[in-house]
């Protein structure tokens, strides 16, 4: 992140920040569709969140202009409208007038970074102040960058999860078999991945979802948020229970169901041969 004294008639001080690369493909790339708007709206909303933790230490009201979309939001959640304003542009040729806002940011694509440029009115306002202001907005986006580089858009959803079923005999240990999931699922990441849907599109975050469940649980997947793969153990009778494997529609054609069977066998013969025998009425994967 660097600092630099920006050419700026007199009265109007200024300075420059700008994000890493990997930050910014992060923001310009995946991140517009995690959060459902555009680079302009999200860098904008970075700000509203900086701007009311920076009022918040000052004392001092200050609020980003934001008339529509996820910034207006943001900013009717994080705080009211103020007397004195900051202004935000992203990669236009138009620059915002100092003397209507108290500050005015700049931003843009540079060198394959997003560069700010800030600006602000001299009588009103500390180049210290704008200084951690503009830092408290840089935190904010990588913030927002980080997030968005755990997330993987994937192909369009199935319309169906798939699920295979694994009969065990009835002496199986539920701790046995939760300890079985869990190391299946920790050898492999992208099992433990949920599956956020923001509109018609699914998207991958790892390093949460996948689960084992010691109850019977409600058909179905969560519409916004849920687990890419399912694990749940019911005892049917005296002689037997069932683990029950089911994948998101939206990774229902990327797993080997059998296969993660098959795993969570063999992670059980490791500990005792006698719950891992495989069953005759095991089912074939199917979609439901």
């Amino acid at each position: 992140m660097d600092t630099l004294v920006a050419p700026l008639p007199i009265g109007h001080p200024g300075l420059r920040r700008a994000l890493g690369a990997e930050h910014t493909a992060a923001l310009l790339g995946t991140a517009p569709g995690y959060y459902a708007t555009d680079p302009a709206d999200l860098l904008r909303s970075a700000l509203v969140v900086a701007v009311a933790r920076w009022s918040a230490r000052h004392g001092r009201a200050l609020s980003v202009d934001a008339p529509a979309g996820l910034a207006h939001t943001v900013r009717r959640l994080a705080a009211p409208p103020a007397a004195d304003t900051v202004g935000f542009a992203f990669d236009t040729r138009v620059r915002g007038e100092t003397d209507h806002h108290v500050i005015e940011v700049f931003a843009e694509i540079a060198e394959g970074t997003i560069a700010s440029t800030w600006t602000w009115r001299a009588t009103a306002v500390t180049e210290h102040a704008v200084a951690e202001l503009a830092d408290t907005w840089c935190a904010a986006l990588t913030g927002l960058a980080t997030e968005a580089g755990r997330v993987t858009p994937l192909p369009d959803a199935a319309s169906e999860p798939a699920r295979i079923t694994v009969d065990l005999p009835a002496a199986v240990d539920r701790e046995r078999v939760r300890e079985a999931v869990e190391a299946v699922v920790r050898d492999r990441p992208a099992l433990a991945s949920a599956c956020r849907m923001v509109g018609s599109r699914a998207f991958a975050v790892a390093g949460v979802g996948a689960g084992f469940e010691p109850t019977p649980h409600q058909p179905g997947f969560g519409v916004d948020w849920a687990p890419m793969v399912r694990f749940s153990l019911v005892r049917l009778s005296s002689a037997a229970h069932r683990l029950t494997i089911e994948a998101h529609p939206a990774a229902a054609g990327n797993w080997e169901l059998s296969g993660l069977g098959e795993l969570v066998r063999q992670a059980l013969r490791e500990g005792d041969p006698d719950h891992a025998t495989r069953a005759d009425a095991d089912s074939p994967p199917v979609v439901i």
